[in-house]
């Protein structure tokens, strides 16, 4: 594939994406001007939208050094830009709703002033889990390292930053098992200059450096597959134990996927599909039915997602795992999901792309990609089952691997006989679907 046609390609379909989405925002704004946001935030969408594409554009035409480069200016420029306007505007450091930032922020200011020892005695006292170790314990160290807790906010903004940065580096490494080496960059370009990036910088959570762990933890089980080298597989299980303090049933994703290859790249490869179809049926109706036996835990999730779980809710959810989260133009008590709403329409209008990389891949079965496809499929089963599909933090994880099946799907979509009319079903799906987000 030459670097033109995967320049015409990219950058006709950003093209599209740009013009779809500031015309559906005009669209909604137009029929309900009453429900318009604070126009602070309309522009914070705008730039993150307008930046983000333009660098992609760009970014195609640049080696991976100079890349590197410019994803750095991006990811810093606006992640300080948007820490200094939460700071300052907002009089909030965190941003809207920080949720476990402030819990993460308790235990720094404690950690500070003990020794480490009294750190995990502190940890153990609150009964914190495993998972909860690994960003504080980074937290510790940089504010520490920063001097103070003013100082150290700001500073794991920068840290976050270049997180992202080695993450997009690392994704770019890992596609280049599957792809050729420009369509590789574009895979490195779409995960560093995800707009959503930018708001996990500044929100104090853990995903930026959380997804860098898991992207090199990819790399090197699939790096010790290819070259057969240990030095692979050592680097496999000294990032597989990092996971394991941040989020360990990604851990055991990991493992269930390096431990069962044999059979699920062998003879039993042709069943995946039909496992996956069933896990999927399963995992859309295992809520619903809990709810509907047990009150209990239908109210628990009402509170939780202030979202309803009938039938309709349950199919909706199902149908966002895999192409969401749903961008948000209003409020709706949620200021934001606004920040990040590019990011979360271009998942959608991507979505496609990535549909259509995942059948080819079972269709010829492409065994190679069944452990990343696999991984990705986890994690869209996760967020199905516990009703998260319209939180992004809880999908974000995925995000790096699901652009390769993007970018997978750009490079065979066009094989498809029909493959303009699948996009005239899908987009006004989607249309249709955004829309009774927005104004539910």
């Amino acid at each position: 594939m030459r670097t033109l046609s995967v320049s015409t390609i990219t950058i006709s379909t950003l093209v599209n994406y740009i013009v779809s989405y500031v015309a559906f925002a005009l669209l909604l704004y137009g029929i309900f001007p009453m429900a318009i946001p604070n126009f602070a935030y309309i522009v914070v969408q705008f730039v993150l939208l307008l930046f983000s594409s333009l660098f992609i554009c760009k970014g195609i035409h640049l080696t991976v050094r100079l890349n590197i480069f410019s994803l750095l200016f991006y990811q810093i420029v606006l992640t300080l830009s948007l820490h200094l306007y939460f700071v300052y505007v907002e009089c909030l450091p965190f941003g809207f709703n920080p949720v476990d930032a402030i819990t993460y922020l308790d235990i720094t200011k404690f950690s500070m002033k003990c020794s480490f020892s009294e750190y995990l005695d502190y940890m153990k006292w609150n009964n914190c889990e495993l998972s909860d170790y690994g960003f504080p314990t980074i937290l510790r160290f940089v504010y520490r390292l920063a001097g103070g807790v003013d100082a150290g906010i700001t500073a794991m903004c920068i840290v976050n930053s270049f997180s992202i940065v080695l993450g997009a580096w690392g994704i770019y490494k890992l596609s280049l098992f599957f792809v050729e080496h420009h369509w590789a960059k574009v895979v490195a370009l779409f995960w560093g200059l995800n707009s959503c990036s930018i708001w996990s910088n500044v929100c104090g959570i853990k995903e930026s450096i959380f997804t860098t762990i898991l992207i090199f933890t990819m790399y090197y089980m699939y790096g010790f597959w290819v070259k057969k080298k240990m030095r692979f597989f050592w680097c496999f299980v000294l990032f597989l134990v990092l996971t394991i303090f941040f989020r360990f049933y990604l851990s055991l994703f990991f493992v269930l996927l390096f431990v069962f290859k044999f059979f699920y790249s062998g003879c039993l490869s042709r069943f995946v599909p039909f496992f996956m179809l069933l896990l999927t049926i399963l995992a859309a109706f295992t809520t619903y039915f809990i709810s509907t036996n047990l009150p209990i835990i239908d109210m628990i999730l009402l509170n939780q997602e202030e979202k309803a779980t009938g039938l309709s809710m349950i199919l909706a959810n199902m149908l966002v795992g895999f192409i969401g989260p749903l961008p948000n133009y209003f409020e709706h008590d949620n200021p934001e999901a606004l920040m990040y709403a590019p990011f979360s329409a271009f998942m959608v209008f991507f979505g496609i792309y990535a549909i259509l990389g995942a059948w080819f891949i079972l269709k010829e079965r492409v065994l190679k990609l069944y452990p990343l496809l696999l991984f990705v499929f986890f994690n869209i089963l996760l967020v199905i089952s516990t009703i998260h599909s319209f939180d992004y933090r809880f999908s974000y994880t995925m995000v790096p691997f699901y652009f390769i099946l993007v970018v997978y799907g750009m490079i065979n979509g066009r094989k498809l006989k029909y493959n303009k009319v699948l996009h005239y079903i899908y987009y006004p799906f989607c249309f249709l679907l955004v829309f009774w987000y927005n104004i539910r």
